[in-house]
Formats: C-alpha cells, structure tokens, sequence
C-alpha cells in the first residue's frame, strides 16, 4: 500500500497559491485546507469563505494539480457552556466549502469541557451537537466525512471518551483523525492503548510527534510509535491517507 500524503498548507504560508507552489516542491499532491489569503483579500479561516472565495480556490488548486483531501475546521474548539449556535454556524460554513472544494474529510473537534468528572448532562451534550454535525453534513454533502481529532482540554481528549463519541453517536460518516502526537500530550500511549481501541474508528492519521506537553519534536523523535502505528495501520482497514 502507498500511503497518499497531504499536508496542511497555512504551516507554510497564508497565501494559498503559495501554499499549493511549496507542495510541489515537496512532491505533496493533496493539501488540507485550514487557513487562507487570495490576492487582494485578508486571511480567512476556511469556514468564512464566500462563494467567490471558494471559486478561486478551486481554479488555484486545479492550475496547480492539487486536490483538496480535507477541510480543517475550527467546529468543536468552543466551550460546552456557550450557545452552540455560533459554533454550529461555523460548522454550516465548513460544510458549503467542503461540499464545493469537493473535500473527502471535514476535521471537527469535540467541545471544550471542564476539568473532573463530568455531569452525565455535559457529556450528553457533546453527543447531541457532534450527531447534528454528523446530520447536517450527510444531508448538505453527503461525499464528505466529518472526523473528529483528538486533543486536550476536549471531551475526546482520552481513548475512553474517543470511543464514547463513536459508540454513541454511531454515524456511519463520523470517524476519527488520529493524531499521536495529541495522545502523547495527553499522557497516552498511542500504540499500546488507542490504537488498540480506536483501529475500527481510524480515517486518516495526523503526522506529529511529541516528547510530552509543550515538546513538540520532529515525527518520529517523540513517543507517537509512527513506525508501530502504521504498521499496524497497513494490516487493517484503515485509509491510506497521512496529513504532515
């Protein structure tokens, strides 16, 4: 199997033609799309993008022979507290660019929740807002699935509670980016511990490494195990794709 790679282009620059003439060089032919700047505009993030926008976007990405593999979205980094509604409006943005950029993956997070034991109403909450997520998308673009990333200080930021999101909201176009080097932060061992139980939930894999909370280091000098996980990753069925 021959992993297809992608990279998140606003790490290189804002100005997204720019962004795509780096991927060349690089030999990257799929590029997510978080951040963005058109000549002649300010930086947006993906989810304020016009219809306009999104039409030179498309030109840019076909003039350069890069597809879009995925559409990085803020939708999920708001607090649990606070309305959904402005976070969902977000995620209705994200959606329309998706659809349009004819995206594969749309990456939400999982809600920002307070620290300890959480009332079982917080946890339902998280469920509701990730199943209308999930909803919205397969009705407004049915081609794309929605994944949800890991990461701290989030309700999916432990291998338990990832598995919870899955299990309970059960859509079948919800699944999982899996970014190691977040478990890692999170004092989790990604091979011994989520792999084992998030392998069925896997759609891609974020490439990232770290030694610990605030050591971010180059992949494949931290504790993600990347040699390990992909691997394993080849012996399942798990999507050949590897955002960098």
């Amino acid at each position: 199997m021959t992993w297809k790679l992608s990279g998140l282009g606003d790490e290189i620059t804002e100005m997204f033609p720019a962004q795509l003439d780096v991927l060349n060089e690089l030999g990257i032919p799929n590029v997510e799309i978080r951040r963005f700047r058109l000549a002649g505009g300010e930086q947006k993030v993906i989810n304020e993008a016009t219809d306009d926008d999104l039409d030179r976007l498309n030109q840019a990405l076909a003039e350069a022979g890069i597809t879009c593999a995925g559409v990085a979205s803020p939708v999920g980094k708001h607090p649990i507290e606070e309305p959904f509604e402005p976070d969902f409006e977000r995620f209705r943005g994200s959606v329309r660019a998706a659809h349009r950029l004819n995206s594969p993956y749309l990456r939400v997070f999982s809600s920002y929740v307070p620290e300890g034991d959480l009332p079982a109403a917080t946890r339902d909450e998280v469920m509701r807002r990730l199943r209308e997520i999930a909803n919205l998308a397969a009705s407004e673009a049915p081609d794309t699935t929605v994944v949800v990333e890991n990461e701290s200080e989030l309700y999916g930021e432990g291998v338990a509670n990832c598995v919870d999101i899955f299990e309970t909201v059960d859509a079948p176009n919800l699944k999982m980016v899996f970014d190691a080097s977040n478990f890692v932060v999170a004092g989790v061992d990604p091979f011994a511990e989520a792999w084992p139980a998030l392998k069925g939930h896997i759609a891609y894999f974020h490439i990232k490494d770290a030694l610990g909370p605030g050591e971010i280091v180059p992949a494949g000098e931290g504790k993600a195990r990347w040699p390990e996980l992909l691997r394993a990753a080849r012996c399942h069925d798990v999507r050949e794709s590897l955002g960098v």
